[in-house]
């Protein structure tokens, strides 16, 4: 029996990532000089609010984007802090409401997919005189020049990028007033390392994804922790640059590709110099979105969803997260699986006429 080669889901552990040789390492920093490194984003978005209040104001508001992973909601209620929601989505040249926030609040912003949030940052711009926190959410853009740079705080998460199970960074321009990290969570650890590293085989495929989404779960209410000694050893051989090239180079051919279809319509049309790809987020027209991600998980490709926002609270947001469905594109492919990829689509386009 022959099996169609992967394209998306969790990142596998190989071997040859276990005994890899020192590199550039995958750690950003955004121009910042103090930095603590975590294990989740969700950690890293919790101790940037600590910190800010811990120094500032127990009341202070946090203004947050509506179009936001529900996690970072939970973050800060886990918190004790409130939420202010101002409208953004990925995609805005600019804001039609920006936040309005008092002194000693937070505004977080979010650079989507990879690429910056010119909506946010033409407004940033303006705001000359501010006594009000920033927080950029680097998740999506750990690599892309330009992120991270204005915030007091910029955090980001590893996970998504690279095999490591756990790996996140809070970074701040000042001394960070933080707890005692918990030590590492060894049931999370040790369920999604070996998830991982059974992610090669197909025929532990089913054990595989209940390993997975089992770990997922202990997240949800997590304090933070440190990094894992496994994921602190796989980070630290990684090639961030030429991971960079090869999403890019993907990006390129998805945009291609995808150019005269009605049906798909990619959210963004062009990267910027220095914008690294998270990954090929389309928006799929005439309520088929599910449907075309069913049909390439039945041919082994794996497309998230970036996110399921049930409870958004503007009807473009829940219009665009109903249609958002991403095409992966990281560094475990070239070319010829953009191809495959493309092939699939239009196969799916073909049969739904």
């Amino acid at each position: 029996m022959t099996f169609e080669r992967r394209i998306g889901g969790e990142m596998e552990i190989t071997v040859e990532q276990l005994r890899g040789s020192p590199a550039p390492g995958a750690w950003p920093a955004f121009a910042k000089d103090h930095v603590l490194r975590c294990d989740t984003g969700r950690s890293a978005v919790r101790l940037a609010l600590l910190d800010w209040v811990c120094k500032r104001s127990s009341q202070a508001v946090v203004w947050v984007p509506s179009y936001v992973c529900p996690s970072v909601r939970a973050t800060i209620a886990a918190s004790g802090l409130t939420a202010s929601i101002y409208p953004d989505r990925p995609g805005l040249a600019s804001w039609p409401v920006p936040p309005a926030p008092e002194p000693d609040d937070i505004v977080l912003v979010i650079h989507y997919f990879g690429l910056i949030n010119r909506a946010a940052c033409g407004w940033l711009d303006s705001q000359t005189d501010r006594e009000w926190g920033l927080l950029e959410d680097c998740v999506q853009a750990p690599y892309s020049a330009g992120a991270g740079l204005r915030g007091d705080y910029a955090v980001a998460s590893l996970r998504k990028w690279w095999p490591a199970p756990d790996g996140a960074v809070v970074c701040s321009r000042k001394p960070i007033v933080a707890p005692r990290l918990l030590p590492p969570e060894e049931h999370y650890i040790s369920q999604r390392v070996f998830a991982k590293l059974l992610r090669g085989n197909h025929e532990c495929e089913a054990t595989n994804l209940k390993w997975i989404e089992e770990s997922e779960h202990l997240l949800a209410h997590a304090e933070p922790r440190q990094v894992s000694w496994i994921s602190r050893h796989l980070l630290a051989s990684v090639d961030p640059q030429r991971a960079a090239a090869a999403r890019r180079d993907n990006w390129s051919a998805l945009v291609q590709g995808l150019d005269s279809q009605d049906r798909i319509r990619p959210l963004f049309d062009a990267l910027a110099v220095g914008e690294v790809p998270l990954g090929f987020p389309v928006l799929v027209r005439g309520g088929l979105r599910d449907s075309l991600r069913a049909f390439l998980m039945q041919r082994q490709v794996f497309c998230p969803v970036h996110w399921a926002l049930t409870d958004a609270p503007f009807p473009a947001d829940r219009a665009m997260s109903d249609e958002m469905l991403t095409i992966p594109l990281d560094q475990r492919y070239g070319g010829g699986d953009m191809q495959v990829v493309l092939t699939h689509i239009r196969e799916f386009l073909g049969s739904s006429q």
